[in-house]
């Protein structure tokens, strides 16, 4: 959801962009420059009207993007943690399970 955009008229190109293009890791300053805004306004606009950090919506983003790679393909976790940006498998594994409640395989195998 969009919460209370307020006067960020910028933040709907914004998500849009950030679900496009999120196995990218964009930076503050990039989606900044997308919102055609200041780094730190951006950072402090999107903060309020999502609760979280652009850095946490693109890692919870990136985990979703996991979850149904887990559940829909038979990839290698290692491929998965490393496609969905991860250094490593156990840095993945730690991420998922705080996410998702259950660790990678426990998901892929209650599918």
């Amino acid at each position: 959801t969009l919460g209370d955009q307020g006067s960020a008229r910028w933040m709907p190109r914004v998500i849009e962009y950030l679900h496009a293009h999120f196995l990218e890791r964009p930076t503050v300053d990039h989606l900044s420059a997308v919102a055609g805004v200041h780094p730190a306004h951006f950072a402090r606009v999107f903060r309020s009207t999502f609760k979280r950090s652009p850095a946490t919506y693109v890692r919870q983003l990136r985990l979703e993007w996991a979850a149904d790679a887990l559940a829909q393909t038979d990839q290698p976790l290692v491929d998965i943690a490393a496609a969905s940006g991860f250094a490593d498998q156990s840095h993945f594994t730690r991420a998922f399970r705080r996410h998702v409640g259950r660790t990678p395989a426990a998901y892929r195998r209650g599918r």
